[in-house]
């Protein structure tokens, strides 16, 4: 092969190493993203937790009443029930799918990642199988040189990914606690309603 095609294959992967350039800026912006929504998700938490404290002083107030006057608390307290019910479900739909947003923020740069790398292994081959002793010294450097920046963009990726990842496991137990909190004020929701 002669030198001129080693060249557009070092070419190919300047573009590789561009689109992982831009594949870095994707992967900020989305963790970025996400990190928003994992502050949202604190906010809906602390949300169910003031429903269940509302409730509770519901409860406790009905429940301190002696039985003939139960029925008739509970009476006057209808329509904060309801409203708390429907606000209730609202923060438990808004949770479930910012958790899903959350988990999937990088599920589109992922597949963007192994295409490229790809694109990058398949060059990597073609040119170490075209050089010989007659190639240019110059065109060996230049594509070393592409290959150790795509390797550092690729680690910084990883990077990034990983902590990402740590997060996502945090954010898989606060789903944990926030749907044993939400079966709890079912809980009590039940036990109110069978007032009635």
């Amino acid at each position: 092969m002669n030198d001129n095609n080693l060249l557009q294959i070092i070419k190919k992967l300047n573009d590789n190493r561009s689109k992982l350039s831009a594949l870095y800026s994707l992967y900020n912006s989305s963790i970025l993203a996400a990190e928003i929504n994992r502050t949202e998700l604190g906010n809906y938490y602390e949300q169910l937790i003031d429903y269940k404290n509302d409730l509770n002083a519901i409860s406790n107030t009905i429940f301190q009443a002696s039985k003939k006057d139960r029925v008739d608390i509970y009476t006057r307290q209808k329509s904060k029930i309801k409203k708390l019910n429907v606000d209730i479900k609202s923060v438990h739909t808004d949770f479930v799918d910012t958790c899903n947003k959350y988990k999937l923020a990088l599920k589109d740069c992922g597949s963007l990642k192994t295409e490229y790398k790809h694109e990058v292994s398949e060059l990597c081959k073609e040119f170490k199988s075209n050089i010989n002793d007659e190639t240019d010294p110059l065109i060996i450097k230049g594509y070393k040189q592409q290959v150790r920046v795509i390797k550092a963009i690729l680690e910084k990726i990883e990077l990034m990914v990983s902590d990402y990842n740590v997060k996502r496991n945090k954010v898989e137990n606060d789903n944990v606690r926030f749907v044993e909190l939400f079966d709890t004020v079912n809980v009590l929701l039940n036990q109110l309603e069978n007032i009635a």
